[in-house]
């Protein structure tokens, strides 16, 4: 991550990190832990989310889904 850049956690279908408290913060440590410290949490978060949302909630993801949310997890906003 380069300085001066913010990284929005995903919000889909709850916040990652922040509101509301929930599971989906379990998700979102091993996303932040991808933003933090890429050398040493480089697996693709794909297959972790999908097993994430089919065991919490009603459906699995697609691979579209998927791909929403992991961009939005890989990418800074612009500016």
């Amino acid at each position: 991550m380069r300085a001066g850049h913010i990284r929005l956690p995903p919000a889909g279908p709850f916040g990652w990190i922040d509101f509301p408290p929930s599971v989906n913060r379990l998700i979102g440590i091993r996303w932040l832990g991808r933003i933090l410290y890429p050398d040493a949490f480089h697996e693709d978060l794909r297959p972790v989310v999908r097993d994430f949302h089919t065991r919490l909630y009603p459906r699995t993801p697609s691979n579209a889904r998927l791909d929403v949310l992991i961009a939005t997890a890989e990418r800074a906003p612009s500016a």
